[in-house]
């Protein structure tokens, strides 16, 4: 179970860290990590965990 949070967590920095460097507006951050990870991982609970992880990792490195 650690693992499968471990690869969720680095998964959800990963792909926000590159989505918000490049200047993407939050909005449309959620939405697309939202869309990726479901795409990838369709049997993982805990969807509602993507809009906050994002948020949580855009304001760690607000500009």
């Amino acid at each position: 179970m650690l693992d499968d949070v471990r690869t969720y967590l680095r998964e959800l920095r990963d792909e926000t860290w590159r989505r918000r460097d490049s200047a993407m507006a939050e909005r449309e951050i959620v939405a697309e990590v939202r869309a990726l990870l479901i795409e990838r991982h369709p049997e993982w609970a805990g969807r509602e965990w993507i809009e906050r992880g994002v948020g949580c990792l855009c304001a760690e490195h607000a500009v």
